[in-house]
């Protein structure tokens, strides 16, 4: 709900591209924040009189429209929330490996319905190259064009880099493709080495619910933080918390 209302918020005010800071970006000449739901800016795309086109104009006015889909379509596809919703909404199976639990005495999975699951594994790639623009903005957070500046919002930031990298590299189908394919570990150097890539990548998904819940927290809280540096309040002055947090 949060995030479908960040997409849609500036081109339901009516906000032109040059207000793009107004919804995603913060910059005050001393802390220099990127809300997740706006990176990469890609307001420079499509320039002219083609951001009066209705769906031209929903991608310029917010970048979240075109964002968004890649990481929703990961965490949708993931394997930890599709047990969840499969159980609690879908109650297909009602119990795994149960099949007479099921209506109708059979459950095809993902090769019925919800055979688009499978996308999972492309969405990936989509959310690596998301993990990496995240990482950048944080660290341009710190390193910002008008000098060295850590703030709260750098430290909720690189927080959010953190849980989004866990999550993302503790993926089901990322532990494959670095080396759960594969039928033997120990035939070659480049197996073994393999080998310890997926032990270190199996540490992090033993809690793949923790991180895809701590991740998920942490992105909507990022984006409510610089959400609230740029309103009206900000922009009188009011640049630290409890007067001694710089934000």
């Amino acid at each position: 709900m949060y995030a479908t209302y960040r997409v849609l918020e500036p081109w339901i005010a009516g906000a032109a591209v040059a207000d793009y800071d107004t919804f995603y970006f913060a910059d005050n000449g001393n802390y220099h924040y990127l809300s997740p739901f706006g990176t990469p800016d890609l307001t420079f795309l499509v320039p002219g009189i083609l951001h009066t086109l209705p769906f031209v104009g929903l991608i310029l006015h917010s970048p979240a429209a075109v964002i968004l889909p890649l990481p929703a379509g990961f965490r949708f596809t993931c394997y930890y929330y599709r047990k969840s919703y499969y159980r609690a909404f879908a109650a297909r199976p009602y119990a795994c490996a149960v099949p007479a639990a099921v209506p109708g005495g059979s459950y095809k999975g993902e090769r019925g319905l919800f055979i688009f699951q499978n996308l999972h594994r492309y969405f990936l790639y989509a959310a690596i190259l998301i993990a990496f623009f995240l990482a950048y903005d944080a660290l341009r957070s710190v390193i910002t064009p008008h000098g060295f500046y850590f703030g709260l919002g750098s430290a909720l930031m690189l927080v959010n880099v953190v849980f989004i990298a866990f999550y993302t590299f503790g993926c089901h189908s990322f532990r494959h493709l670095v080396g759960g394919k594969l039928d033997m570990f120990s035939c070659d150097p480049l197996a073994k080495w393999r080998y310890g890539l997926w032990s270190k990548v199996t540490m992090l998904n033993d809690r793949h619910a923790l991180w895809a819940w701590l991740s998920l927290f942490t992105v909507a809280g990022v984006d409510v933080y610089i959400r609230y540096v740029v309103m009206p309040l900000q922009a009188q002055g009011v640049t630290h918390l409890f007067g001694v947090i710089p934000l």
